[in-house]
């Protein structure tokens, strides 16, 4: 087996498209990232090039490395033969700064005891998280207000929506000039949606990577003040059953282990769970890999 990177996000999917929708759902990530780079949805929001890589032959991808700086190493494909998978990737990613790792379970941990061993990387576990799966809509109440696509005018709501969601949800501090640009081409995508009542925004939730099948449902706030009146089940709801009607067999979202009360309000709207994830933070800047 050898490692194999890659510039050109069009060709990387075609080598490993078939081996992540053996695992569609739990893949979602990488795959709906591959798709905005080929689309060239994500270059603007990045630090440095992607790293889009796997180990295997040339024909038969084993394990699949996808990272956007600054975001995490994703890790993903299959188990079989980890340990050499594992180690070859070690090799390829040499010299590459790396923030943290995220992935199943039985993928990222042995990948992060790897790292720790090899090269004296010390992490700690960011997040426990689970991916849920959403084929069809439960007919839960909705209250009071409706669901629209979010505009210009609702940006100094978003805006702040979107930092106190970062630090709420990820307990990441996130630069104004970069809050500004995410929610700029969130509204222009027309991605971004709020639950609406008597003309007040309240709540918000955004799609995001879509694939040909599926597409994730994350950014799902509620500032404080409007705690309490179910708008995020009900924006989560109505926003599931309009991409579900534009054709996506299915929607995704991640959860939070440490919150069950999204994670039941999730359920109740008919999120399933598919699978748990990791989310790992390198807190030692002096490694090599």
């Amino acid at each position: 087996m050898d490692f194999f990177r890659f510039d050109d996000p069009q060709i990387f999917h075609t080598r490993v498209e078939r081996l992540l929708l053996k695992q569609e759902v739990i893949n979602q990530l990488p795959l709906g990232i591959i798709h905005s780079l080929i689309n060239r949805d994500l270059p603007t929001l990045l630090e440095s090039p992607p790293l889009m890589a796997y180990v295997g032959s040339e024909a038969d991808p084993r394990l699949v490395l996808v990272m956007t700086p600054p975001q995490n190493l994703i890790i993903c494909g299959s188990d079989e033969a980890l340990d050499e998978t594992l180690s070859i990737a070690l090799e390829g990613i040499r010299n590459v700064h790396v923030p943290g790792f995220i992935g199943a379970a039985e993928l990222v941990n042995p990948f992060v005891h790897m790292c720790e061993e090899k090269f004296g990387v010390k992490t700690e576990v960011k997040m426990k998280q689970r991916i849920y799966r959403l084929d069809r809509v439960q007919p839960i109440e909705v209250c009071l207000g409706h669901l629209r696509v979010a505009k210009l005018r609702d940006s100094q709501y978003i805006e702040k929506w979107y930092t106190a969601f970062s630090l709420e949800a990820l307990n990441e501090a996130i630069l104004e000039e970069k809050v500004k640009q995410q929610v700029k081409l969130g509204i222009a995508a027309e991605a971004i949606h709020v639950w609406e009542v008597d003309g007040q925004p309240v709540s918000m939730a955004k799609c995001s990577r879509p694939t040909d099948n599926g597409i994730t449902v994350t950014l799902v706030y509620t500032p404080p003040e409007h705690r309490g009146h179910g708008y995020a089940s009900s924006c989560v709801k109505a926003l599931s059953e309009k991409l579900l009607k534009q054709g996506f067999t299915y929607c995704t979202l991640y959860t939070d282990l440490a919150n069950p009360t999204s994670n039941k309000i999730y359920q109740a709207i008919g999120y399933y769970p598919i699978a748990d994830s990791l989310a790992y933070q390198v807190v030692n800047d002096e490694y090599q890999f």
